[in-house]
């Protein structure tokens, strides 16, 4: 059965239960990507909220007409960690490693890793995953969305993905600007 991870991106990394999909609730578009990842409101799955959180999320799961949702209180299920790296570190092997960018086409037009190769969110969701066989190291914007990338991809079959902490705006942060292609509108803006 599906299980619905919604606790913010920290609890995630530290901990998780095995094969659950991440789509944090109050960090990132939620409502929006939790439809793109349970598409069709009838599924039945499991829940992991936020203590908190649960009333509002389990209210706003309904008022989303989704109802076949149980619970999941159990915290010694959550045996799975995702790998994460800061960009000071991956700064280091940057020449040697494989950078996803999971964010959207039009969002790469604007600024992208020069080595990185894009897999938008959107695809991922749709069936497409990178090689197997290889290690990712993977970023959106923020960091939101390369954690659904990651869980979603992980949830049928364990790849070797680490998220990069803070996504873009840590790596343009940390980075060298000759590392980034830029579009003169973007570069015009800073």
């Amino acid at each position: 059965m599906l299980t619905i991870d919604t606790r913010n991106t920290e609890y995630f990394i530290q901990a998780h239960i095995s094969d659950s999909v991440f789509v944090g609730y109050a960090e990132g578009n939620f409502e929006y990507w939790f439809k793109q990842v349970v598409s069709d409101p009838t599924t039945q799955f499991r829940l992991v909220t936020e203590l908190n959180k649960r009333n509002e999320i389990c209210r706003k799961l309904r008022e989303m007409n989704y109802e076949g949702f149980t619970v999941v209180d159990d915290s010694s299920l959550f045996t799975q960690r995702t790998t994460n790296i800061k960009p000071t570190d991956l700064k280091k092997k940057l020449k040697q490693c494989r950078i996803l960018d999971v964010r959207e086409r039009a969002e790469t037009q604007k600024i992208k890793l020069v080595r990185s190769q894009n897999m938008p969110l959107s695809e991922i969701l749709n069936g497409k995953n990178p090689k197997p066989d290889l290690e990712y190291y993977v970023h959106c914007a923020g960091g939101y969305r390369s954690l659904i990338a990651i869980s979603w991809i992980n949830h049928s079959k364990p790849y070797n993905l680490i998220n990069i902490q803070g996504g873009l705006e840590a790596l343009r942060a940390t980075l060298q600007e000759d590392l980034f292609v830029i579009s003169h509108q973007e570069f015009d803006k800073k």
